[in-house]
């Protein structure tokens, strides 16, 4: 049986090199190489080979084990720029509000919101949980920068409404209670 790569984690490392990475698959041989440099073998048996990287130029590199054909799971990326594929909303109370955005490449990253660092704590190379400081109405740039680059996404800063009565019925009874909430977030009713 033909050797196959099925992954190559983590897929992606710093252009100096250092890297440890895993390559999983089936029927593997130890002789690795990035865009046709022969690697350092840390350990490997037939479905899984560790290697530390070489240092390599920004971008996307192939990785080949001898026998292996190219594939897209075949690929290593050096210093990738990190990439905000989405975030929990994009309408941002101007009381400040916790975001949560999901990507690729946030390694070690520093979170702004135009221009000034936000506090943010990383939960992995895809997923980042901002705190947004409170601010005037508006739209904004939240920038999600690494060593290797940025990535940018607008949100909004709205007011959120404020609410001086709510009826709500009780179906049961047939009443109407009244729920009075005060400007201070005092509720009464």
């Amino acid at each position: 049986v033909a050797p196959r790569i099925e992954e190559v984690e983590p897929n992606w490392g710093d252009s100096s090199g250092g890297t440890r990475v895993k390559i999983i698959g089936q029927n593997l041989s130890p002789a690795v190489y990035f865009e046709g440099r022969l690697v350092d073998v840390r350990l490997s048996s037939a479905n899984s080979v560790t290697v530390i990287t070489p240092g390599g130029r920004k971008g996307k590199i192939e990785v080949r084990i001898d026998g292996c054909g190219s594939s897209s799971k075949n690929s290593f990326i050096y210093d990738p720029d990190p990439k905000i594929n989405s975030i929990s909303s994009e309408f941002v109370s101007t009381l400040g509000s916790e975001l949560i955005l999901m990507g690729d490449f946030f390694g070690e990253p520093t979170v702004e919101l135009d221009g000034a660092l936000v506090k943010s704590i990383n939960k992995g190379s895809s997923m980042l949980l901002a705190t947004l400081p409170p601010h005037t109405p508006g739209s904004k740039i939240l920038t999600v920068r690494t060593n290797y680059g940025a990535s940018t996404v607008s949100l909004v800063y709205v007011t959120p409404p404020q609410f001086t009565e709510l009826k709500l019925p009780i179906i049961a009874q047939g009443e109407t209670v009244s729920v009075r909430i005060s400007p201070e977030g005092a509720i009464s009713y």
